[in-house]
């Protein structure tokens, strides 16, 4: 495994939970101040990743990305990239994806 791969892969996953969080929509502002809700709705972010992903995809996720986004939980399904994409393909809900080959990309 090259020296390079473990920074790209841990660059990669934090651009993909990034991502999966972001729904690409803002709201036209008025001008006006909006107030937020006294209760925030918690969001749920499911991520399929390759089993060799595991530790650094972990630790992205509570060290980084989950205490950058309150409300936002971080679900991981690590399995055989093969495997996920035949879940996903059956109808499996994920909101990102993280191959570690690249047939399965």
């Amino acid at each position: 495994m090259s020296k390079f791969f473990k920074p790209f892969a841990a660059l990669a996953a934090t651009a993909l939970l990034l991502a999966g969080c972001s729904n690409g929509n803002e709201a036209p502002s008025n001008g006006a101040e909006e107030q937020a809700p006294d209760t925030e709705q918690a969001q749920e972010l499911t991520v399929f990743a390759a089993a060799s992903l595991n530790a650094a995809f972990s630790d992205i996720s509570s060290e980084v990305f989950e205490p950058e986004n309150p409300g936002v939980s971080v679900k991981f399904s690590f399995e055989g990239s093969s495997t996920l994409v035949d879940q996903i393909t059956n109808g499996a809900p994920a909101d990102v994806f993280a191959s570690a080959d690249q047939r399965n990309m």
